[in-house]
């Protein structure tokens, strides 16, 4: 691959969505895509329960 080509290369962006469904940790239902996740993890940092409970969704 010569430097014109590497120059023009695309980035390959990987997106994803889990859903998080009825929790008793006020959390809304629903589908949430990357950056609404980080929000969450973010949000909870200070939870584990709750960052537990994230991390279990994610896995599914």
């Amino acid at each position: 691959m010569d430097n014109q080509e590497s120059d023009t290369q695309e980035v390959l962006m990987m997106r994803f969505q889990t859903f998080i469904p009825e929790n008793e940790y006020g959390i809304e239902e629903g589908y949430y895509l990357g950056n609404a996740i980080v929000k969450l993890l973010r949000d909870y940092k200070d939870r584990p329960e709750v960052i537990e409970f994230i991390a279990d969704m994610l896995e599914e």
